[in-house]
Order: C-alpha cells, then structure tokens, then sequence
C-alpha cells in the first residue's frame, strides 16, 4: 500500500521528537504525522492507544496516509461471557497487527483501550507464506492450512476455507480481499493467482501470500491437557471442556480464552515505543470496561450452573 503523504515525514527533523519517555502534548488533527515522524526518524515500532474504538479506527487511517506500514488493532465486537465468536475479520486484523509488532521491521499499531487491556490468546500468530519458485512439501501446504483453522471444502466461497483438486489448492486468507489459487509443480508453487468467488476463475498472477490463522484461538495440546485438568476442577463447565479436550471447534470457544490464557496483553508482548493518547479518558476507560465486566459477571454467574465461580472470582478477559 502507498502512503501518499510520505513526503511530509522528510520536515520531521529530530528536532520534533518528543522526549522518551516523557511528554508530548499536540492537537488530535496532528496526532498521525507525529507518529509517523517518531517511527521513521527512531526506526522503532510505536503502539499508539486511544480511549475508544472510533477513535483508533480514524487514527489508523490517519496514519496510513503518512505511513505504508500501519495497523489498526481492533478489540472483540463481543461481550465478556458471550459465547459467540468475534469476526473473522476482526481477528485477522488482530492477528496481523500483533505479528506485525513482532516484526524486526518498524511499524505502527493503532489500538483503543479495550483491545489494549484483553487477555491474549497464546495461539502463535505467524502466517504461513507462500512464493512462487520455491519448494513447499505440497502436503505440509494442505496440512499447515488446517492447523492454521482453515475449513477444507470442494469449493472454495469464504473466508478460512480451503480446497484441494489435483496439484491446486485454493485458498481464501483471513486477512485479504480475495481468494487466490496456488498451482504446484510437484512441490514446488509454479504460480499464485488471485480469483473470484463468483466464477472461479483467476485474474493475473502474484509473486507470493502470507495466510494468516482463521482464528485466534487454536486448540492446542496444552489446551486439551488444561481442559481435562478443568474437567475435575470446574465441573460445572465439563460440557465445555470435554470439547476442547477432544479438540473440537465451536462457536464462541473465544470466550472461553481466560480460563487457558495467562494475564498477558499486547502491551506484555510488545517492546515497541507505547503512546498513550489522551490518559485521563484512557484510565477511566479501562475501569470502566473492568468494571462492565465484573457487572456481567454477577448478572450472569448464577446462570453458570451448580459450582461455578462466584461473581468475582472467575479469570477476566480484562
């Protein structure tokens, strides 16, 4: 992607840079070309954190007019305790930011305050990437889409699916606009081609693709041993945990990543430059959100079953 504004970050001496740690007070308007400015001229990554979620969408496509590499981290569209799973979309731009502030690579995240303080999720976020002319075992491919959670289907129609017919394999990533059609030659890719849903029919060709997770919640083995551990100690949950023992998949399994998650947010994960815009508005939302949570909790313990956690003592997703 093409930043069109590029060329203002050359006026950004290192006169601009503000102290770190420190201070920095600037207008709102200004915030995307001072961000842009810190990580072109200290050549670190930057999270920026604003108080909600419309702001960090505006900032996000702020900084992308002066920066080619941005993000934007979105926080869950659902509730704590809601057992429904958030957007493919939403977890792939979380997958793809966090990946991207693990990059040696500067860039710049733009996050609000919710998804600042969620608990992560301990399923690894590096995408599987594939490039034309270099030998990929053809089944470690089709066999690496379904540990990422992508679904094997005859046709490919939506995103996280995949299908195999012959030495293609089709393949719709979490994160991208379309579908793409990768064609083996033995095992080696010989071309990727972009094609649309509708006809299935491909339109020109790209050197290569990043597939990232269908998910941000993986079961993994360690998972199925804390489930069967949550089994004895949390019966009242046992139909739940007796799922994910076995491995199994189900909508809303997201809700359930405090009870196999430890206290770890983006900002534990991160060494990048942390910029907290607005930090009075920002520390009371964060109590706010805890204390919406805690409200839910209580709301919704006794529906919980016999030996469930009192409101309270159950592991926050904040």
């Amino acid at each position: 992607m093409v930043a069109p504004l590029t060329s203002v970050l050359e006026r950004f001496g290192r006169d601009l840079l503000p102290p770190i740690p420190g201070r920095y007070v600037i207008a709102p308007a200004l915030r995307a070309v001072v961000l842009a400015g810190i990580a072109e001229r200290t050549g670190r990554s930057i999270l920026a954190v604003v108080p909600g979620e419309r702001e960090a969408e505006d900032l996000a496509e702020d900084v992308s007019l002066f920066s080619p590499e941005s993000h934007y981290l979105p926080a869950w569209e659902t509730l704590p305790f809601e057992h429904v799973s958030p957007s493919l979309t939403t977890m792939a731009d979380r997958i793809v930011a966090r990946h991207a502030l693990s990059d040696p690579a500067a860039t710049i995240v733009v996050s609000s305050v919710r998804a600042a303080i969620q608990r992560l999720s301990p399923t690894p976020v590096a995408p599987l990437h594939l490039a034309c002319g270099v030998e990929t075992p053809f089944d470690d491919v089709v066999a690496g889409l379904a540990d990422l959670g992508y679904r094997r289907t005859d046709r490919v129609e939506g995103k996280g699916e995949f299908a195999v017919r012959g030495g293609i394999v089709d393949v719709y990533p979490t994160q991208a606009s379309g579908p793409v059609r990768i064609d083996f030659w033995g095992d080696e890719v010989e071309e990727i081609r972009p094609f649309l849903i509708s006809t299935q029919r491909s339109e020109g060709s790209i050197s290569g693709v990043d597939v990232y997770p269908a998910g941000e919640v993986m079961i993994s083995d360690e998972m199925r041993s804390r489930a069967l551990e949550l089994m004895v100690e949390e019966p009242w949950g046992s139909a739940t945990w007796e799922r994910i023992a076995e491995g199994i998949r189900f909508p809303g399994l997201e809700s359930w990543l405090p009870w196999f998650a430890s206290r770890k947010t983006i900002l534990d994960e991160t060494d990048a430059i942390v910029v907290l815009c607005d930090p009075e508005r920002s520390r009371e939302r964060c109590r706010d959100l805890i204390s919406e949570e805690a409200d839910l909790a209580e709301a919704l313990s006794g529906t919980w079953g016999k030996g469930a956690p009192d409101s309270g003592s159950h592991p926050p997703l904040y």
